[in-house]
């Protein structure tokens, strides 16, 4: 399997920030986008879908900087709602486990932000 990824550098960040602002404004429209510093910061409700639509939403916050996909994205849900467990893939800190990240990389050979928001 074919596993180069187009990983994101300083400069790519104003293209990224398009690529995520587009995607997001189709996926997650409910979320706020903004280029910071060296990474990309989403907020906002994140919607969870089903085949028969959404049935949750979350509050978070996701961070992806420079060196993604490979550089794994920071997610934290920010309301309190999952209890901080790892058996909930919570930490204290608020952030959420995404799983080996490695593992979804190799998964994900073409990995981009749509991807990463299917999972």
């Amino acid at each position: 399997m074919d596993t180069t990824y187009k990983i994101i550098s300083k400069a790519d960040l104003p293209d990224f920030f398009e690529e995520l602002s587009r995607v997001a404004a189709i996926r997650q429209p409910h979320m706020t986008v903004q280029l910071l510093q060296d990474e990309v910061v989403l907020e906002g409700p994140f919607v969870c879908y089903a085949n028969t639509g959404p049935f949750a939403a979350f509050d978070v916050h996701i961070r992806l900087g420079v060196g993604f996909p490979v550089q794994e994205p920071i997610v934290k849900e920010t309301s309190g709602r999952i209890p901080r467990e790892i058996d909930r893939h919570m930490y204290n800190s608020e952030r959420c486990c995404l799983g080996i990240w490695w593992h979804w990389l190799w998964k994900n050979p073409e990995a981009n932000f749509e991807s990463f928001l299917s999972g």
